[in-house]
């Protein structure tokens, strides 16, 4: 009898385990890091106030502490040791010093934080937590970049670097230090995840890239700064990751924001240009097992059309990014998920130090082309007060992004 309730045993074990090996399932998270602030005052700023709004939108930067808030996000992503990890807004803010006086420039302790490589601080604390360091061979790594805004394309005549100038000290309305800020949109890949490079430039892609950027694209219809002469830089960038013997294709975004966010109405236009891009795109050159578009999409199920006539492709009414992924047949990962969790991503206050939760709405989304089979494990991350800096528990510390991330275990 014991015989033959071992045996009984070992059949059902390997019934169930073909069953779970007959699935395809990949783990993926995407997450908007943050800048730290707000840069809506420099965007909009006259030329006369165009240098106090620059210096406080870089003392609030430094006032939020990335170095910390880079340890809280990856402790929350690794322990769901993700394959897959689309991160949007990762910045690297430099700044170079005209002034030799310490203090007059860069070193000023009130922006002094402020600089960082914001991909070298993820990547170091990703790979040193103990999840990752204790499954030794899956560190993280670049798979793809995608470069958008780049302030190193200004040059300001009689400045020996480009970047921005700006004083904090002012002499004579004499810069102090030069700005070069890039902003960019990055896809990690754990060490054991075969993957390789989506290249939009080449001539399968119909010559639909016509902005190629690092491993992507940057869109073909964005805002600009006319003060600066640079246009605001959005991009896509993908990776095809092996999986068993499935290729995912994973594609990583940031959408311009909605119009009513700042009070200016084309940019609803702007963000719906570039989700009409991306859709064409992948449409045109995907031809993988699966296919997975996340990112900051900042747009809403709740976010109404626009009704009227509007430049092409939106000549009887804009369709906003997420109501145009549902009309081409991609399924919304969150609502396949169970349970009637509300998955507001976005967004705390600017500073990130209220007491509470603030997000309200739902903007950074897991698309797929395929219809899962099952949605499991999906969940915001960095939504509990135990996820923010030190003081770790109490709530007294800031919080990790102005945003949630999204993970999800996605089963086809």
């Amino acid at each position: 009898m014991k015989q033959a309730s071992r045996f009984s045993i070992c059949l059902c074990f390997l019934f169930y385990a073909h069953l779970a090996l007959a699935f395809d399932e990949i783990e993926v998270v995407t997450l908007n890091q943050y800048l730290g602030a707000d840069l809506a005052p420099v965007l909009a700023a006259e030329p006369e106030a165009f240098n106090d709004a620059l210096v406080g939108v870089l003392q609030k930067v430094s006032a939020s502490d990335f170095k910390a808030r880079a340890l809280e996000q990856a402790r929350m992503i690794a322990k769901r040791s993700p394959e897959i990890i689309g991160l949007q807004e990762v910045w690297d803010l430099t700044c170079i010093d005209l002034d030799p006086r310490p203090e007059f420039g860069c070193d000023d302790p009130s922006i002094a934080n402020a600089f960082d490589d914001h991909l070298d601080l993820t990547l170091a604390a990703l790979n040193n937590t103990p999840e990752v360091r204790r499954k030794k061979g899956i560190n993280y790594e670049v798979a793809a970049t995608v470069k958008n805004l780049d302030l190193d394309k200004v040059a300001v005549p009689g400045l020996p670097f480009s970047g921005i100038p700006f004083c904090i000290k002012c002499l004579n309305a004499m810069p102090n230090a030069i700005l070069v800020a890039v902003d960019r949109d990055v896809i990690l890949a754990r060490r054991d995840v075969q993957v390789a490079k989506v290249d939009w430039s080449d001539d399968e892609s119909f010559g639909l890239c016509t902005k190629p950027s690092v491993d992507g694209c940057n869109y073909q219809v964005v805002a600009s700064v006319d003060s600066l002469g640079i246009a605001i830089e959005r991009g896509f960038v993908a990776v095809d990751a092996t999986i068993g013997n499935k290729v995912y294709r994973i594609v990583n975004t940031h959408f311009e924001v909605k119009g009513e966010d700042v009070g200016m109405p084309e940019f609803t236009f702007y963000q719906a240009a570039q989700a009409d891009e991306l859709l064409e795109t992948i449409e045109k050159t995907t031809s993988t097992d699966y296919l997975i578009v996340l990112g900051d999409m900042n747009s809403s199920p709740e976010q109404t059309d626009i009704p009227g006539v509007f430049p092409p492709p939106f000549v009887t009414g804009i369709t906003t990014p997420y109501h145009q992924f549902v009309d081409s047949g991609y399924h919304d990962v969150w609502e396949l998920k169970p349970g009637k969790a509300s998955g507001y991503t976005c967004c705390q206050q600017e500073d990130l130090v209220s007491k509470k939760s603030l997000l309200t709405e739902r903007i950074d989304m897991i698309f797929t082309r395929e219809m899962p089979k099952k949605v499991k494990q999906a969940s915001v991350l960095g939504d509990k007060v135990t996820t923010k800096t030190n003081p770790p528990g109490l709530g007294l510390g800031l919080w990790s992004t102005d945003h949630g991330g999204i993970a999800a275990k996605i089963q086809f």
